[in-house]
């Protein structure tokens, strides 16, 4: 019995690695040159705001190909809606991030976030945040 159940236990990590190794992909695997990372930020008055490498842009640069890992400023969960054209894109954390695939567009074009939530709590301002292609 105890040789049965190490063979079972066995085949359920193997399994269980195999499927997390799969679905643990890098951004380098996804076809990202660069990642860019956002932390995002809502105030007592539901104003939100976003920061890369301490600054506060309203819009945050992205080049062709990079991927933006998006993450609620102390691990706060949130929910993320972004339009590009007219499609849209649904990023969510609870907590920590959510990375978006290889972004493209034309130079100077804005994808802005249509509804942005942090932890539990709606954002007055999502339309005035988002990114831009360089």
């Amino acid at each position: 019995m105890t040789s049965r159940h190490s063979r079972l236990a066995l085949a359920v990590f193997v399994f269980w690695a195999a499927v997390f190794l799969t679905c643990a992909r890098s951004a380098s695997a996804q076809g990202c040159t660069a990642t860019v990372n956002v932390t995002l930020f809502i105030d007592g008055a539901g104003k939100c705001s976003q920061s890369r490498v301490g600054a506060k842009p309203n819009f945050v640069d992205v080049r062709k190909d990079n991927c933006v890992s998006w993450a609620g400023e102390n691990a706060e969960p949130f929910d993320l809606l972004l339009s590009a054209g007219a499609l849209l894109f649904h990023f969510s954390s609870s907590p920590g991030t959510a990375t978006s695939p290889p972004i493209s567009g034309d130079d100077k074009k804005t994808i802005k976030y249509e509804s942005l939530i942090i932890n539990k709590r709606k954002c007055n301002n999502a339309g005035s945040l988002g990114l831009i292609m360089h």
